[in-house]
């Protein structure tokens, strides 16, 4: 499968199974015995009930374009490598009434080996990394035991991690790979979760949308982002809070000094004067003269938008 279509594909396969990047929602099931509202939305999307989205963020794309390197550079020690192939657990589905798959990154046989690489570019260490994506390997290794018993080949599972310095840039020194395997029982809060899916999908599944929710009921993918967003947003207020405090402090220095403006390096600080402007009062408008107001009036449609700001309770 070339590179640019795989996702396509991705999105596709998300209507009729679950695949690994579900891995951490099935195995939280698995533990907590229930389905959270973003749980239930994404067995929505698999049974047709609502339309998946394709949720993306410029990391992700950033991801791809390293992905993508690492691919090519596989390709020339192992020319039949493959990239983002499908693979169904056919046993398992066949068990559960619904698609068990995964689209692993690369895939080589090599001297009796199946080899899947699960690449992962990150800012974050080897360890770091592998706690975070623990579900999604052990699903993995999963579905390449199955893959490799039916080719009777050995199977191997590594994870390829690339330290990000610069998402532009592409440091083959950068990278490392490391072997993955598990124990027995490594996947029993996972099949635990999927059967849990099952029978609830067994006894009637209905999903109803709500238009409010909390943090709690959006998928992975965007409460992980939201927070990002959420510590990005903090961030962002302290340093406004730093420059406005700072250009208190300059402006009453220039005051004091007579200055009218300073010029740095990369900057400029500019004094304006106190002055004095007229704005229609519209409330004194509205009220007086409501006939001329209402004539002033204007229809303008926005466009959707967010307001993102920090609550009391914000870590």
């Amino acid at each position: 499968m070339q590179m640019e279509n795989y996702k396509i594909d991705i999105l596709e396969t998300r209507r009729g199974g679950l695949g690994s990047s579900d891995a951490k929602m099935v195995s939280k099931v698995g533990k907590t015995g229930k389905l959270s509202y973003s749980d239930r939305e994404r067995v929505a999307v698999m049974l047709g009930l609502e339309e998946p989205v394709n949720f993306t963020n410029a990391a992700m794309e950033n991801g791809d374009f390293i992905e993508g390197k690492i691919f090519t550079s596989l390709k020339m020690t192992y020319p039949n490598a493959k990239s983002n192939p499908f693979y169904k657990c056919d046993k398992l589905s066949d068990q559960l009434g619904f698609d068990v798959f995964c689209h692993i990154d690369f895939e080589v046989v090599d001297d009796g080996c199946l080899v899947w690489y699960e690449c992962k570019a990150s800012r974050y260490s080897v360890d770091q990394v592998r706690a975070e994506y623990d579900d999604q390997l052990r699903w993995e290794y999963m579905c390449l035991i199955e893959k490799a018993n039916e080719l009777r080949l050995k199977p191997v599972l590594n994870l390829v991690h690339y330290h990000v310095e610069n998402y532009g840039e592409f440091n083959a020194e950068n990278m490392t790979v490391s072997p993955v395997s598990y124990r027995a029982g490594y996947a029993d809060y996972i099949v635990k979760g999927l059967e849990i899916i099952r029978d609830t999908i067994r006894e009637g599944f209905t999903f109803d949308r709500k238009s409010d929710i909390t943090s709690d009921d959006l998928p992975m993918a965007i409460a992980t982002s939201a927070a990002l967003a959420r510590q990005k947003l903090r961030e962002a207020a302290e340093l406004t809070a730093e420059v406005d405090a700072f250009k208190e402090s300059a402006l009453q220095y220039c005051l004091a000094h007579g200055i009218k403006s300073i010029k740095g390096d990369g900057f400029s600080i500019v004094v304006k004067d106190e002055y004095t402007s007229s704005r229609v009062d519209s409330k004194k408008l509205q009220n007086d003269h409501p006939d001329v107001y209402n004539e002033c009036l204007k229809t303008v449609t926005n466009k959707p938008s967010i307001t993102l700001k920090i609550t009391n309770n914000g870590n």
